[in-house]
């Protein structure tokens, strides 16, 4: 042990000398006896007899333990009911299950009694109370949910065990194929309808909130029915009405690319652009023979199912995704001989069961953070210019009234038909809807009209320019709504920007301001239309498809003018 010097030390410790004392007369008592002399001056200050003080002993605190809970805690010393909730989906078969009972504790148990509740359309297999159950002892019960019984499941089934209450309960929704297929002779519609709130101030303000997170999905078709098929439907409608339907999406066939066998559980099948998604049902037809399974995963070209085929398929069988729907409390059906039935049928998809098919992708052109529709309208059906002006009038039946506007300004809007052909240009009209959101999310639409003739020039760095009167400085106000101007050329493709302004200047020209360059020169030769495109949003959360085939359909979209 190595011991520092004592001159180390003592120059650590600050001390002056005495008056009149200097270094070498003055002697520096060494580190060892410093305590010892502090303790003697201190004794000549004291005054007063001494005394003894007690010893403070530093108090110990005392504390009751816990027992941290083992894995033994928790798992043993009850009853275990495996699994306790099951919900079986959507069951267009006989779908059979099990449950166990089991005793974890280490002593008997008294099964004293057990119960059913909504059991009709479900066998229950098992040991019936009472009984013991010795321990760590179990009991399997088959559930079995038949194809006959009401639309929806909800069994419970509960057992006291020595005064404990335990159970189990299962769901699911009882499925009755509807594949009877549409006369496309006609069309089949679709609708998609979304909810949202609407509060609009008197200058056109609005605020817009999203009620519903999907959209609702209905169809409807007229069906030519004979022989058979038209028996068959009679019947299934007669006595399952009020029941839960699977119904084909007949517009979204596919088909297998090679053969399945029985057994089977993984088919192949192109899936793009089309409507299977992961828990819905899918149909496979050949003939008059139909099997309906649900989807457990899926990719591009193949498809799981939950359970395996029961028949042999060929490649070229077809394949429809299925929704799970309702058929209307009242409709009606005509019998045009005594072997043909006609009717048509709508039908209103399950919320938590249908599948809206809205893929998802980001939209090829924005201006502003809004999207900007940009396919060109129908004109073979026109495009409809909507004009409203909303008045309250009172009429005192006296020949005076009283007129009030409830508005600043009127609403505008517009009626555009589009042709969607292919699956692809079908998709991604379909994206666009899932964006929109009914009519909450406003966009610029570009109406493919001929609005403004240019006068002059455009430069590459200009942010103005002229056009010719059409009295538009009259009846657009990019300070009250926001408008675009898109701009076709012959060598720079689609240009639009924000318009800023619009004036008529002194010339009988209208000067018309942009918020950026368009970055490339746009002349009188080189620009082949010029269009406005207003902020609008939908006018109605309801938008509907007219199927001609199962690749080509009609959409119509009415868009209203928004301020914001």
């Amino acid at each position: 042990m190595s011991v520092l010097p004592v001159t180390l030390v003592l120059d650590a410790y600050p001390f002056t000398f005495p008056a009149g004392a200097t270094a070498g007369t003055w002697t520096r008592p060494p580190v060892g006896v410093m305590p010892q002399q502090l303790f003697s001056a201190m004794d000549n200050l004291r005054v007063g007899s001494k005394t003894s003080v007690a010893r403070a002993d530093t108090h110990v605190k005392s504390a009751n333990g816990k027992l941290m809970p083992s894995f033994y805690d928790y798992f043993y010393n009850r009853i275990h009911v495996l699994p306790a909730v099951l919900d079986l989906g959507n069951v267009t078969a006989n779908a059979s299950t099990q449950t166990v009972l089991w005793n974890a504790y280490t002593e008997d148990r008294l099964v004293a009694s057990d119960s059913l509740a909504n059991d009709a359309g479900v066998e229950v297999v098992g040991e019936t109370a009472p009984f013991t159950l010795t321990p760590l002892s179990f009991r399997i019960y088959e559930i079995t949910v038949l194809q006959d019984g009401p639309a929806t499941v909800a069994l419970n089934l509960g057992w006291i065990v020595s005064s404990e209450a335990v159970g189990f309960s299962i769901s699911a929704t009882r499925i009755i194929p509807f594949f009877y297929p549409p006369n496309w002779q006609r069309e089949v519609n679709e609708t998609l309808e979304w909810r949202t709130t609407i509060g609009s101030s008197f200058t056109g303000e609005e605020q817009r909130q999203q009620i519903r997170s999907k959209p609702r999905r209905s169809w409807s078709y007229s069906v030519l029915l004979t022989g058979d098929k038209g028996r068959n439907a009679y019947f299934d409608i007669l006595g399952f009405q009020n029941k839960t339907f699977g119904l084909p999406v007949w517009t979204d066939k596919s088909s297998l690319t090679t053969a399945a066998t029985a057994g089977d559980t993984v088919i192949n099948v192109v899936t793009t652009n089309k409507g299977f998604s992961v828990g819905s049902i899918v149909f496979i037809n050949a003939g008059d023979l139909v099997e309906t399974h649900e989807i457990a995963s899926k990719t591009t070209s193949t498809i799981t199912l939950q359970k395996p085929l029961g028949a042999n398929f060929d490649a070229g069988t077809a394949v429809y995704p299925g929704a799970v729907v309702f058929l209307p409390q009242n409709f009606t059906m005509q019998r045009l001989t005594d072997s043909v039935i006609e009717g048509n049928f709508s039908f209103a998809g399950v919320p938590q069961n249908t599948d809206p098919y809205l893929p998802v992708a980001a939209a090829s052109l924005t201006l502003d953070g809004y999207e900007v529709i940009n396919r060109r309208p129908n004109y073979a059906s026109g495009v409809d210019l909507l004009f409203d002006y909303p008045v309250e009038e009172i009429d005192y039946l006296a020949g005076i009234s009283l007129r009030a506007i409830s508005r600043d300004y009127p609403n505008t809007g517009y009626r555009l038909r589009y042709l969607l052909d292919g699956r692809a240009d079908i998709e991604a009209f379909r994206s666009m809807l899932g964006r929109l959101k009914g009519r909450h999310t406003p966009v610029f639409v570009n109406l493919f009209s001929d609005d403004f003739r240019l006068s002059g020039t455009l430069p590459s760095g200009g942010t103005g320019f002229r056009i010719h009167d059409n009295h538009s400085d009259l009846g657009l106000f990019p300070d009250r709504h926001p408008i675009a101007v898109l701009f076709e050329t012959t060598d720079a493709g689609t240009i639009i920007r924000r318009m800023t302004d619009i004036t008529l200047n002194l010339s009988g020209l209208i000067d018309v301001q942009i918020g950026t360059s368009p970055g490339t020169l746009i002349t009188e030769q080189t620009a082949k239309r010029i269009t406005v495109c207003p902020l609008v949003r939908l006018a109605s959360d309801q938008v509907g498809f007219r199927w001609l085939t199962t690749t080509v359909a009609e959409c119509e979209l009415t868009f209203q003018v928004v301020s914001r």
